[in-house]
């Protein structure tokens, strides 16, 4: 006897879409361990070296921001088009330049 598309031979077990019951004991684990390092995420990142700190930024913004598409920049003008001119500028600096970048520039 075979079952027709879309039905089974148990017409009253588990709703579409439902988890077993395997996967959703090992989703409440994880939600209570991730539930107590809520609870001590703060001072565990305080004891994070600065390196370690950038790191973990790194990999948990990607969970909060969109990411960025990459964009395709034309290096060959287009026929008929002027050449333009690109300028750069610096707004700020980073960090004020040391003694020795200071002599270079000037």
């Amino acid at each position: 006897m075979a079952f027709t598309k879309g039905t089974s031979g148990n017409p009253h077990g588990r709703e579409k879409g439902s988890m077993n019951r395997a996967t959703a004991t090992v989703k409440e684990r994880v939600e209570a361990v991730l539930d107590e390092l809520d609870t001590t995420i703060l001072t565990d990142v305080g004891w994070l070296n600065a390196t370690e700190r950038i790191a973990l930024w790194l990999k948990l913004q990607e969970y909060v921001r969109p990411k960025l598409q990459r964009v395709a920049v034309a290096t060959e003008p287009e026929p008929g088009a002027t050449p333009g001119v690109v300028r750069i500028e610096i707004v700020a600096p980073v960090r004020p330049p040391t003694t020795r970048e200071q002599d270079v520039l000037a």
